[in-house]
């Protein structure tokens, strides 16, 4: 007698860790009780954090509570989709860093650089993070905490063009 096929039902939470849904394996057969989404060829779900960690997901949460006066400033602009009708997101984790700003819908971030961005090692670091996240079509746009705080129409004037141009380029006008 042939053993019974397998009936898969979708579990009621989502695997962050392991990329994609968990799937419960419903059979008489020697089967395992648990499918992941990449053992069984299905296309994976879009990851807006890119498999950032728990770590990440804690230091966003914290850094949210103590944004600079330079942070607080500029989103009092972008919040509630003011620029352009782009949702924005403030200090939100991509892979393993966190960014000031990130558009989705975009795949736009906007990072504030205080004075110790200006050291060297930081420097190589902030280029490093750039082109990590333009492997994943991230575009980044860099502006000084100075450059918000004493030319913030420049800095929104900016951020309105790139944004513009992007939604003309995705289709999304």
């Amino acid at each position: 007698m042939a053993p019974a096929p397998c009936v898969l039902q979708r579990a009621p939470y989502t695997e962050k860790r392991r990329g994609g849904m968990i799937y419960t394996c419903i059979c008489t057969s020697n089967a395992p009780n648990f499918l992941f989404q990449s053992q069984l060829n299905m296309p994976k779900r879009r990851n807006m954090h890119l498999r950032a960690s728990q770590t990440i997901f804690q230091n966003a949460y914290q850094l949210r509570s103590h944004l600079t006066e330079a942070e607080q400033i500029l989103w009092e602009y972008l919040k509630d989709r003011k620029m352009e009708g782009i949702r924005f997101r403030r200090q939100h984790p991509l892979f393993k860093f966190v960014a000031d700003f990130y558009a989705h819908q975009l795949k736009l971030v906007i990072e504030l650089d205080g004075d110790h961005h200006a050291q060297g090692v930081q420097k190589f670091y902030d280029l490093d993070r750039t082109e990590i996240l333009s492997e994943y079509r991230i575009t980044v746009i860099r502006f000084s905490n100075y450059e918000v705080l004493y030319h913030l129409d420049l800095v929104l004037d900016c951020i309105r063009r790139k944004v513009v141009e992007m939604k003309k380029s995705k289709g999304l006008s």
